[in-house]
Parts: C-alpha cells; sequence; structure tokens
C-alpha cells in the first residue's frame, strides 16, 4: 500500500502565543507530618487572571541546590515524599504555573528531617493514700526517645501531691510499650485490689495533634504488706494506761501475725489476735502501760497471708497520761 499523503489533503496549523502574560500568585508551603518514612507537605492555593494548571514541587538535600522533585496538578494542594531516607534533612520549595505556563515565583523555603515523631508522654498516678516511698516506672526511656530494659527502679515519678506521681518523658511516635508500676521492687509491684497479679500494661504512643500524651493509672494495691493505719495514732499524747494497739493492713494478714511494743524498760508482754473483717491486728498489754511513758509501735519483716514479705518497716510513738505516783515511806515515831 502506497503513502496515502497527497498536498491536497493537507491542512494549516496556526498556533497563536497567549495573550496572557501574567504569572501566578505565590504559594505559602508548609510541612504537615513527618516520620522516619515520609515528608507531608502542604501549600495555599495560588491565585491567577486566567487559572492555575499546576504546581511544581523541589527538593534539596543540602539547602542551596534544588531538583524539580514532581508536578502537581491543581486543585491538589499537598505532596507526601516517600522517596525520603531516614535521618536525612531535606528542603522544598514550590511555584505556580498556569494554563498559558507563565511560572510563578517561589514560595517560601520548608525543610524537615525524616525521622519519627517525639511524644511528651505524661504518666499521673494515684496511689493509695498510706503508699511509702518513691513510685517508678519499669521501663528505662532512651535520650533518643526509644524505650529501654525492664528494671523496677528504671524511672522516678515525682510526687505531685500525697497520693499522685507523675512524669514526663519524650517517647517516638508509635512506640508500643509495656510497663508496670513499683516503689523500686519486685516485691512492690503493683497489684489488683484483692491482691491478684496484674497483667503488664501497655501504651501506644500517639503524637496526636500537638506531641502530648496523658497515661493516668491507679493504684489498687502494692504487692507487700503495708501497715494502712495504727491506733493510737503516731504521735499521740495522752493515751490511756489500759489501752490496746491496732495495726491496719494492706493486706490479709495470717491469725499469727504480731508485732511489738516497746517501753522505757524494754518490750511489752502482750498477746496478739486478727480480725480478718478490718484485716487489723491487735496487741493486748498483759499488764497496764506506765503512765507518762513513751512507747514505740514496731512492724518488720511480716508475712502475709499470700506470702509476700512487709518490705517497709513501720514504727510509731505515743505517750501515755495519767499521773505518776511517787511513794514514800511512812515514818512512825
Amino acid at each position: 500500500m502506497g503513502d496515502p499523503y497527497t498536498p491536497a489533503n493537507a491542512g494549516d496549523l496556526t498556533v497563536n502565543p497567549s495573550s496572557d502574560l501574567t504569572p501566578p500568585s505565590e504559594p505559602v508551603l508548609a510541612v504537615e507530618d513527618w516520620s522516619a518514612a515520609h515528608i507531608a507537605l502542604a501549600w495555599t492555593a495560588a491565585t491567577d487572571d486566567i487559572a492555575v494548571y499546576a504546581y511544581d514541587l523541589y527538593r534539596s538535600t543540602d539547602g542551596v541546590n534544588f531538583t524539580r522533585l514532581a508536578r502537581i496538578l491543581d486543585p491538589v494542594l499537598t505532596y507526601d515524599d516517600e522517596s525520603v531516607e531516614t535521618g536525612e534533612t531535606y528542603s522544598y520549595k514550590i511555584q505556580a504555573v498556569d494554563t498559558s505556563f507563565n511560572f510563578g515565583g517561589f514560595s517560601n523555603v520548608v525543610s524537615q528531617t525524616a525521622e519519627a515523631k517525639l511524644v511528651a508522654v505524661t504518666f499521673e498516678v494515684t496511689v493509695p493514700d498510706y503508699t511509702p516511698g518513691t513510685v517508678y516506672l519499669t521501663r528505662f526511656i532512651n535520650a533518643d526517645g526509644t524505650i529501654g530494659d525492664w528494671n523496677p527502679a528504671a524511672s522516678a515519678l515525682t510526687q505531685s501531691s500525697s497520693t499522685l506521681w507523675t512524669g514526663t518523658f519524650d517517647i517516638l511516635d508509635g512506640t508500643q510499650m509495656d510497663f508496670k508500676f513499683t516503689r523500686g521492687s519486685w516485691e512492690t509491684v503493683i497489684k489488683g485490689a484483692a491482691h491478684e497479679e496484674l497483667p503488664n500494661l501497655t501504651l501506644s504512643v500517639d503524637y496526636g495533634e500537638d506531641g502530648t500524651q496523658l497515661y493516668a493509672y491507679t493504684v489498687l494495691n502494692w504487692r507487700d504488706p503495708i501497715v494502712t493505719d495504727v491506733s493510737p495514732a503516731d504521735g499521740s499524747l495522752g493515751v490511756s494506761v489500759d489501752s490496746v494497739i491496732i495495726t491496719n493492713w494492706s493486706q490479709p494478714m495470717p491469725a499469727d501475725a504480731c508485732f511489738t511494743v516497746s517501753g522505757p524498760l524494754g518490750a511489752i508482754a502482750g498477746s496478739c489476735t486478727y480480725d480478718s473483717g478490718y484485716q487489723a491486728i491487735t496487741f493486748t498489754p498483759t499488764e497496764y502501760l506506765l503512765p507518762q511513758k513513751t512507747y514505740t509501735v514496731t512492724a518488720s519483716g511480716l508475712v502475709d497471708e499470700h506470702g509476700d514479705v512487709q518490705q517497709v518497716a513501720f514504727t510509731s510513738t505515743f505517750k501515755t497520761g495519767g499521773e505518776l505516783l511517787i511513794y514514800m515511806p511512812l515514818i512512825f515515831k
């Protein structure tokens, strides 16, 4: 088959230059989001006397030499750069192009490192009012925001009130974190209200809108038995000489559990009884206490019903009232 072209079939193409010589306005560029694997950009819409056609996005790794990364057709005003290397810093600028291919001026330059975001995570831990010592988060928080090893005294919290402990740590966005709270050892780890073992607490770290996150937790019980109250109260004055001494406990105690009471002449003889309803040990002295004397209550190393050992020794004092009688011999002449 021969060439079908003939001069008689030829046509004329006339190209008329556009009369539009006005370039579009400059967009305003911003970094919207980032991670170790992407940098998300957004910009304001440019204006033009006819119409905006597209946006040319440029990228640089030295902030000086830019190459075109993409042409984004109007009306799209975002771009997600996923061709980044973790740890590298990138600079961007953008310009609008109208339908007559007039190029507007470049936008502002923005820069961002391809890295995971840090989240300021605040832990707020509410504890029973009898809690002794310092409260700890059981994971180390590394300087780069990663989570380190387990340790019962890894990260100390700060006491904000009598029952509230807080701590804020910078942790990488997206971290899945397991942890517990203790008072410095695994023997003082958190337990349930009925003294049951608890699974690890978990937290998914999320940057959210402002890079802050709150984790609130209420401690219902600790592993070790703790004296929660004492009668007479510590520092009491004028206590009756026929008083019994009672200690209340955070855990159920065995029926034979007992503490000691000592006075100016040493240990006081007496016996203990246990009330399981109140988790209370009552010490009844064999004889009346001496008047106007200071006595010390000591509970140390007691073992609760579950076999856990008291980790914090308890001491309190009180002073008896009554009159100190002095007997003088009678002399007959």
